[in-house]
């Protein structure tokens, strides 16, 4: 889905999914794409734990903190 104007506010869809099903995580921010939405993607973010080059719960930090500061601007 393209909208006419760059500068249209699209809706942000945090995604996850399990380590089982890795393989989707393009399919999954494809359906986000599709549906009119911004997917946000901790895998797509970062790789996968950036193949170990920093500490797996730093990277687990920084996407609590993208979660937390959605949800503060958030005002729905």
């Amino acid at each position: 889905m393209i909208f006419e104007k760059p500068s249209t506010q699209l809706p942000i869809v945090f995604t996850v999914q399990s380590k089982k099903r890795y393989y989707c995580r393009d399919a999954v921010c494809e359906f986000v794409f599709n549906q009119g939405a911004v997917p946000v993607n901790p895998f797509r973010l970062y790789g996968y734990f950036l193949a170990d080059r920093v500490d797996r719960d730093l990277v687990r930090q920084a996407n609590n903190n993208l979660i937390r500061n959605r949800r503060t601007t958030c005002r729905n």
